[in-house]
């Protein structure tokens, strides 16, 4: 089988898993901030369903 996919240049990638690490408090404070903002932005594009 690998011989094939080489054959083709097939190629399956590893999984990748990033995990970030960070002050979560930090970042919650700057989303609230442009929490207002954010529902303007929603409020105006926001489809009829």
């Amino acid at each position: 089988m690998y011989q094939e996919f080489k054959k083709y240049d097939i190629r399956i990638p590893w999984p990748i898993r990033t995990v970030y690490q960070g002050d979560e408090k930090k970042e919650n404070d700057e989303i609230s901030k442009l929490k207002k903002e954010r529902q303007k932005v929603l409020d105006e594009y926001k489809s009829g369903t």
